[in-house]
């Protein structure tokens, strides 16, 4: 399926990240550490949305309430614009549509998905030659061009299967004390799988909130 016959691809792919991201959360031991629907405070310090947070964080004492509190309509078109420029920012607009799905679930999973690309589009046009690609986690033309070079819907699919294939083998080989997060991540790669060959039945999400 060409991207340019999906009317919005952004909202497709939004629509799944979302439902697992949604929700604000502390979780002890979590790589991101404090996080308001996929937004990480330790790696996006500077977004204007832990302004608002710290906000009502001075008025409220229950976490729970905190949970309810952040549902504003502020907060959330700061969620969506962030959402917007993450999409844009990772080039997603110029990959063929399951693969830009995929991958931009995965920028929201691990700072090596641009590697996990590289390796994936390597082992789909692997040959007795050397690799089509460096594998430097580094979204640059080399690897955009080699996304739609000759890129049919078999390539589209088998390019997209591979890349969550490895995504899932490189999360269940992390440390250890990241085991109590490794089923959650399991599971969520398994309903993308069923949201993409379904071609976006939103029965498939199954996302999990913190709320």
């Amino acid at each position: 399926m060409n991207i340019q016959k999906v009317m919005n691809p952004q909202k497709v792919a939004y629509d799944f990240t979302y439902a697992w991201e949604a929700g604000y959360g502390n979780t002890q031991g979590d790589p991101g550490g404090e996080t308001l629907d996929g937004i990480s405070r330790k790696y996006h310090p500077n977004e204007l949305v832990w302004k608002l947070v710290d906000e009502l964080k001075r008025n409220i004492v229950s976490p729970y309430d905190l949970k309810k509190a952040v549902q504003t309509s502020e907060i959330k078109t700061l969620v969506n614009e962030f959402y917007e420029d993450w999409w844009f920012r990772h080039q997603c607009d110029k990959m063929p549509l399951h693969v830009s799905i995929a991958y931009f679930d995965s920028t929201f999973m691990t700072g090596e998905s641009t590697w996990l690309l590289q390796r994936a589009i390597n082992f789909l046009y692997m040959t007795t030659s050397k690799k089509l690609l460096k594998d430097d986690n580094i979204l640059g033309e080399k690897t955009i061009g080699a996304l739609n070079r000759e890129m049919t819907r078999t390539h589209e699919q088998g390019l997209t299967q591979i890349l969550l294939s490895k995504r899932g083998k490189y999360q269940m080989h992390l440390r250890k004390k990241m085991n109590p997060f490794k089923a959650g991540w399991a599971d969520r790669t398994f309903h993308l799988q069923l949201y993409l060959m379904t071609d976006f039945d939103k029965s498939q999400i199954k996302g999990v909130s913190r709320i």
